[in-house]
């Protein structure tokens, strides 16, 4: 419902759209029954990488949408892009919003990436992926999701461990919830044994995060700020 405070509503509505004021479980607009996009500024990005709340929010609409996307609306008085130029010639933190934008796309691969400069450029963007698609189920929209546990009490991890979880090798969207039905806390998953891994995991994934976790620090290569 916060949606209908932001001016993309009204040159939506302005431009003959219809919209029906919902209270969404996932998402701010969906499209169809296959297309739900989540709208986010800039530093409403920022903020949910912090938290771990986008990681839940993107998790839960590739699991209920064919098509998930992700509408990214830039300030018009800033640049056009998530880092600059110069920024780009340095070493990429893994804390940045670019490294962790590449590790959402990676974790969950169907997800699409919308840009826009402005709210009109983001209402021309959904009107075109609305264009020729089944009108969506109302009843439906509202709930979906409702009966998802909170993933901050599943398993005692919290949005951040969560966060950490997904930047894991070996650990992916489609095994996440059964490492998260399986152990309660991350020092209990880093202390299982290969094989233990293996019943949560498979054989491949197993061995890839078992070696990322037993590897000597000193031999990484990690930047640090």
């Amino acid at each position: 419902m916060r949606e209908l405070r932001s001016s993309l509503c009204g040159i939506l509505h302005g431009a003959g759209m219809d919209l029906v004021p919902l209270t969404l479980p996932i998402g701010d607009y969906i499209l169809s029954p296959a297309i739900c996009v989540e709208r986010k500024s800039i530093p409403d990005l920022i903020s949910s990488f912090s938290s771990g709340r986008l990681f839940n929010q993107v998790e839960k609409m590739t699991r209920y949408y064919k098509t998930p996307c992700l509408l990214l609306e830039f300030d018009q008085s800033r640049p056009f892009c998530l880092a600059t130029s110069a920024e780009l010639d340095k070493q990429v933190s893994i804390s940045s919003v670019v490294a962790k934008t590449v590790i959402l796309t990676q974790q969950f691969p169907q997800l699409r990436l919308l840009w826009c400069r402005t709210p009109f450029e983001a209402a021309n963007l959904l009107q075109e992926l609305k264009m020729g698609e089944e009108e969506p189920n109302e009843e439906l929209a509202a709930a979906l999701g409702l009966q998802d546990e909170d993933p901050e009490a599943e398993g005692g991890i919290n949005h951040r461990q969560l966060h950490f979880l997904r930047t894991l090798p070996g650990i992916s969207n489609r095994n996440i919830r059964k490492v998260l039905e399986s152990v309660s806390t991350i020092k209990e998953l880093v202390e299982l044994p290969l094989k233990e891994l293996e019943k949560i995991l498979g054989n491949s994934n197993a061995k890839v995060l078992y070696e990322f976790l037993s590897a000597d620090a000193s031999a990484m290569d990690v930047h640090v700020d």
